[in-house]
C-alpha cells in the first residue's frame, strides 16, 4: 500500500491549497476566544504531516521567519518539488523530509501546531491511528492539532459519485484515461438522464453536474481533485462523534472547527437555533449541525484533553488582530442613526444597526487588507462616530462589548470575510513608493496563476493582474512598472473594436489599466509590508 500511494503522488503531485483555518496566528486567535492557554506564534514549531509540494508549510515559513516548520511527506517528487521551491525562495526555516507517518518518533522533537490537512480520510486505517497518535505525542502542552477530514453524513453523496467512477474506471490505468474517462462518465448522467427520471437518480445527476461545476473551478487544481480525491485508493469519512471518540484514545480533546466554530447558521429558524444552542455537550451540538447541514468536510481543532470545555468570550478579543474584507454597500454609510448598513464580500452580505459596529466596519474597509488591534479599533470607532478616540481601561464598556460580540459572531461564521489574528499579517494597501508583491506569490507565478496571499488563501489572478504582480519586486515604483507594461505591450498593439490607438492613447491605457491592477493586487491581500 505504501508503494501505492507514494507511486500515485509522484505521478500526479498533489497541488494543494493552504490550510486557511490552519494558519498559526488564526489558531492561537481562536485559542484565546476560546479562553484556552495560546501556543507562541512568531517563535512557534510547526509539523506537517503529508505536506505534498509545499502549499501550506512555505506560506507558514515566509509568514513567520522566526518560526521553525518541519513538513513531511511520503512522495519522493513531491519533496524535491517543495525543497526547490525553498531555495528558490532563501526560507532557511523550513525543513523537507521525505518520511513516512508510520515512522515519525521522538526524534523530531514537540510542536505547538501540527497540521494533518488532507491526509486522515484519505490513507489506511493504520496510518490514520499514527496520524492522531503523533498528535497526541508530539504536542506541547498548550499545543493544538489541526485535522481536515472527510464527514458523514454528506459525504455519503460524494460516496455516490465515487462509486460510480471506480466502477466506471475500473480499466482506467493511466491518469490521462482516468480524467478523459470521467468525463466520458459524467456525460452519461447529465446527458442521458432526463430530469423526469426516477427522484433519486435526478437528484444525483443534478448533484454530479455540480460537482462537475466545482471540479472546473479548482482551475490549475483540478487534475490533483480528481486523481487524490474523489480517486483516492482510500477516501474513509467519518462522523465527527467517532473521530473525537479516536482523537480521545490518544489523549486529544475537541476544541472547535477551523471553519465554523461558533456561530449557528443563519438559515436555521430561530427555533432552532434557540433548541441547538439549548444543548450542553458540544459534540452533540455539532453532530446534530452535520445532519442538518449534509455537512461534507471537517476541519477540527484538537488540544490535549483536560479542563472544562472551551467557550467563546467576546472580551478576549481584546489583545487580537482584526481584519475585513467587508466593504459597505452605501457611498455613504449612516453612522449615526439607527437604519441598519449593508456590507458585503462576494457573496456575503451582513447588516449591522449598532453604531459602534457601523463605524469599525467602515474603519476595517479603509484599512483593508490590514488588521488592526481591537482596542485600536475600538477607539477609530468611536471617533468616527464624533466621541473621543479612546480605548477603554479595564473592562469593555458596553458600546465595546457590543461591538466585540458582533465581531466574534461575524468571525466564526461559514465564509465569513472577517477575520481574527494573534499575529498580523504583514500586508500593505499602499501602492505608492516601490510596492512589493508577496516574493512566494510572484515566484508561485511561474507554474501557476493560482497563488496564496498573506491571508493563507490562495487567490487566482487574470493574465494582466499577474503581469503586474511579477514586476513589483520592491525596486520599481509606479513610473517603472508602466513603462515595462508598455514595452511588453510594444509587439502587441492595443486597439479599440474597430480602430488604431495612438502611442499617447496607448499609454493612458494602460496607466489607467495598470491603477485598477494595484488596487486589486493590494484588495487580495498580495502586496507586502514593508521588511
Amino acid at each position: 500500500m505504501e508503494a501505492t500511494f507514494a507511486a500515485s503522488y509522484d505521478e500526479v503531485p498533489y497541488d494543494s491549497v493552504p490550510a486557511s483555518g490552519g494558519h498559526p496566528s488564526r489558531l492561537a486567535a481562536m485559542a484565546a476566544v476560546l479562553g484556552l492557554p495560546t501556543p507562541p506564534v512568531e517563535r512557534c514549531r510547526v509539523l506537517e504531516l503529508g505536506c505534498g509540494v509545499g502549499a501550506n508549510a512555505l506560506p507558514l515559513a515566509a509568514d513567520l521567519p522566526h518560526a521553525e516548520v518541519v513538513a513531511i511527506d511520503l512522495s519522493a517528487r513531491q519533496i524535491e518539488l517543495a525543497r526547490a521551491m525553498a531555495s528558490r525562495l532563501e526560507l532557511t526555516n523550513v525543513d523537507f523530509r521525505q518520511l513516512d507517518i508510520l515512522a515519525v518518533g521522538p526524534d523530531l522533537g514537540q510542536f505547538d501546531y501540527v497540521i494533518a490537512h488532507g491526509i486522515y480520510s484519505w490513507v489506511p486505517a493504520e496510518v490514520r491511528d499514527r496520524v492522531l497518535a503523533i498528535c497526541g505525542e508530539r504536542l506541547t502542552p498548550s499545543g493544538l492539532a489541526y485535522v481536515s477530514y472527510s464527514t458523514l453524513p454528506g459525504w455519503q453523496f460524494t460516496g455516490m459519485i465515487r462509486d460510480f467512477l471506480m466502477f466506471h474506471l475500473r480499466d482506467a490505468a493511466t491518469p490521462a484515461a482516468r480524467e478523459s474517462g470521467l468525463v466520458d462518465g459524467f456525460a452519461m448522467w447529465i446527458d442521458g438522464v432526463t430530469a423526469d427520471a426516477d427522484p433519486r437518480a435526478a437528484f444525483m445527476r443534478e448533484y454530479i453536474q455540480e460537482y462537475e461545476h466545482t471540479l472546473d473551478r479548482a482551475g490549475a487544481y483540478r487534475a490533483a481533485a480528481i486523481h487524490h480525491d474523489i480517486l483516492a485508493p482510500v477516501n474513509h469519512a467519518v462522523h465527527l462523534q467517532d473521530f473525537v471518540a479516536h482523537a480521545a484514545r490518544h489523549g486529544l480533546a475537541y476544541v472547535t472547527d477551523a471553519v465554523r466554530w461558533a456561530a449557528l447558521p443563519a438559515s436555521f429558524t430561530s427555533e432552532l437555533r434557540g433548541r441547538l444552542a439549548g444543548l450542553t455537550d458540544p459534540i452533540e451540538r455539532e453532530q446534530y449541525l452535520d445532519f442538518l447541514t449534509m455537512r461534507s468536510m471537517r476541519s477540527t481543532v484538537l488540544s490535549r484533553a483536560g479542563g472544562p470545555a472551551p467557550t467563546a468570550r467576546p472580551e478576549h478579543l481584546r489583545g487580537l488582530a482584526i481584519s475585513s474584507l467587508l466593504r459597505p454597500v452605501a457611498s455613504r454609510p449612516e453612522l449615526l442613526g439607527p437604519r441598519p448598513e449593508r456590507f458585503a464580500n462576494g457573496g456575503v452580505e451582513v447588516r449591522i444597526d449598532t453604531g459602534l459596529a457601523k463605524a469599525a466596519l467602515v474603519h476595517l474597509a479603509r484599512v483593508a487588507p490590514r488588521a488592526i488591534d481591537f482596542d485600536q479599533l475600538v477607539a477609530a470607532a468611536r471617533g468616527l462616530l464624533g466621541r473621543p478616540a479612546i480605548a477603554d481601561q479595564g473592562a469593555l464598556g458596553p458600546d465595546a462589548l457590543e461591538l466585540a460580540r458582533t465581531l466574534l459572531g461575524l468571525a466564526t461564521g461559514e465564509r465569513s470575510p472577517v477575520f481574527l489574528w494573534a499575529t498580523p499579517p504583514p500586508v500593505t494597501a499602499a501602492v505608492d513608493g516601490t510596492p512589493r508583491g508577496r516574493p512566494l506569490a510572484r515566484a508561485q507565478l511561474e507554474v501557476t496563476r493560482t497563488v496564496t496571499n498573506h491571508y493563507h488563501q490562495p487567490v487566482t489572478l487574470d493574465d494582466a493582474q499577474a503581469a503586474v504582480l511579477a514586476l513589483l519586486d520592491g525596486t520599481r515604483d509606479r513610473a517603472a512598472v508602466l513603462e515595462q507594461l508598455l514595452e511588453a505591450h510594444a509587439s502587441k498593439r492595443l486597439a479599440r473594436p474597430g480602430r488604431p490607438v495612438s502611442g499617447h492613447q496607448q499609454r493612458a491605457i494602460v496607466s489607467r489599466e495598470l491603477d485598477s491592477h494595484l488596487a486589486d493586487l493590494a484588495a487580495m491581500a498580495l502586496l507586502s509590508a514593508p521588511v
